[in-house]
């Protein structure tokens, strides 16, 4: 996806169905109210070609066609038959390394924020998934959990002090100590 189509589903996919006057002006701040939509209408339009699919229902809201799955954490979830779109895989940053700030403020802005947002949640699943792997003592998934929090946040000290007790309850003295320096 271009670096406009991809913040449109990121969107649609994390603040649900949309009015079109406002992801027009999101996408295409700096130009007049009409020239705008005009652009979304021939972005949705390409895009249905491009991909031989309609992605976007157009009526008086915009919202991700019947049988596509935004999959925003990108854990593979959608349903058999549905065509799937990844937003974000759930290592990655919400985009991507794409960059929005030649698109504008409001965009750009958006676009912070909701990564900022991505990330706060990721911590906070990670977080859980790693609790319950530890309560059931299922502590090699537990601790991948936690090295994949640790690349999320490297400085998230809770992380570092789950790491190490989860190798100390594994009882590998040397990984447990192994943490502590890394830490």
């Amino acid at each position: 996806l271009s670096r406009k189509d991809a913040a449109l589903f990121a969107v649609l996919a994390l603040e649900g169905p949309q009015p079109r006057d406002r992801l027009a002006g999101l996408v295409w701040p700096d130009v007049p109210g009409a020239r705008a939509s005009s652009n979304l209408r021939q972005r949705l339009f390409r895009l249905r070609q491009q991909t031989q699919h309609l992605l976007i229902d157009s009526g008086e809201l915009l919202r991700p066609a019947s049988g596509l799955a935004i999959d925003v954490q990108g854990l593979g979830t959608s349903a058999a038959g549905e065509l799937a779109l990844v937003v974000a895989d759930p290592g990655d940053e919400l985009l991507g390394s794409m960059d929005f700030v030649e698109d504008g403020d409001l965009l750009a802005n958006w676009v912070r924020q909701a990564r900022a947002q991505w990330r706060s949640r990721r911590i906070d699943l990670l977080t859980g998934q790693a609790a319950r792997h530890e309560a059931a003592s299922e502590l090699a998934a537990a601790l991948a959990c936690v090295e994949r929090l640790l690349v999320v946040d490297p400085l998230l000290e809770h992380a570092w002090r789950r790491l190490m007790r989860l190798h100390h309850l594994r009882g590998d003295r040397a990984a447990a100590v192994a943490s502590f320096e890394r830490c």
